[in-house]
């Protein structure tokens, strides 16, 4: 009997920010969109249950962004507009 499990990333859309942000990495201002990002556990290709979650701010035009941390967290989330859920 073969059992195929591993992990699978899912993105869910929490928030922009409030104000424009310039991206270092291709110099274009825009407004940056904030992502929950939680690693799953998978069994058959169905998601069991969560192992890690990140939060990730993301530049929309070259997709490059910062990973928002215990660090840097006080400096971001104040920028940043949630979604109503």
């Amino acid at each position: 009997m073969i059992i195929l499990y591993g992990t699978k990333v899912k993105s869910k859309e929490i928030g922009q920010t409030k104000e424009v942000c310039s991206c270092g990495h291709c110099n274009n201002t825009s407004i940056w969109t904030l992502y929950n990002n939680r690693r799953w556990f998978t069994l058959f290709f169905i998601p069991i249950f969560p192992l890690s979650s990140t939060k990730f701010l993301e530049c929309p035009v070259c997709g490059w962004g910062i990973k928002v941390d215990n660090k840097n967290s006080d400096l971001i989330m104040p920028l940043v507009e949630f979604y109503d859920k």
